[in-house]
């Protein structure tokens, strides 16, 4: 899985996209935020063996008391992804078509914060 932060190109940027990646690990990003509601409180996203970071892009997720969506830090490339419990929930289930081998695309976090979040199998929606 790969992970990449786009400025600019298309009406949906700036975002963070998540591609190019199999089932397994659509199943371990999937378990890291099901992690997010029974113990940890934070996820650093390219952390994991199975996230290749592009262009050094970092994001990290975060349980809130609110959705405060995806934050920017400073002019950097890395990125805080702040939900509430409930939020990382819905979330979660929106990767089970890709856990179960599903392709396409789907927006995890839009319209809130600095970015956008997009799954995608191939890197286009």
């Amino acid at each position: 899985m790969k992970i990449e932060f786009l400025q600019d190109g298309s009406p949906d940027c700036p975002l963070i996209r998540l591609f190019d990646f199999t089932q397994r690990q659509a199943n371990q990003l999937q378990q890291a935020l099901l992690g997010l509601l029974s113990s940890a409180s934070s996820v650093a996203i390219q952390e994991p063996a199975f996230v290749e970071s592009v262009e050094n892009c970092q994001l990290t997720f975060e349980v809130g008391r609110q959705d405060d969506g995806i934050i920017r830090i400073a002019t950097t490339r890395e990125f805080i992804c702040q939900l509430t419990p409930k939020t990382w929930e819905e979330i979660a289930a929106l990767l089970e078509p890709f856990v179960i081998g599903e392709c396409g695309y789907q927006w995890l976090v839009r319209h809130q914060g600095d970015a956008n979040l997009l799954l995608s199998t191939t890197g286009h929606w």
